[in-house]
């Protein structure tokens, strides 16, 4: 709950609640109910924040991270 005549923006940051509650609303739309245990729902929140953080880079992070993979077979 949010009490918008005490606080609406942060004069340090710029932030504002309309900020904060928008990303968490997106936030909770991704977390499927069967996942919104405390633990599940961290590490939802920390996989949001890497992809939103790393927008735009996914396909080569993913590529990247494939070529560092090694797989060995059992006939080996």
């Amino acid at each position: 709950m949010v009490n918008h005549s005490k606080t609406y923006k942060d004069w340090m940051t710029g932030c504002h609640t309309n900020t904060i509650e928008g990303t968490w609303n997106v936030v909770n739309i991704g977390v499927p109910i069967r996942k919104r245990t405390w633990k599940m729902v961290q590490n939802c929140c920390h996989e949001f924040m890497w992809c939103w953080q790393n927008e735009g880079y996914l396909w080569e992070l993913l590529v990247n991270a494939l070529r560092t993979v090694h797989y060995s077979s059992h006939w080996d």
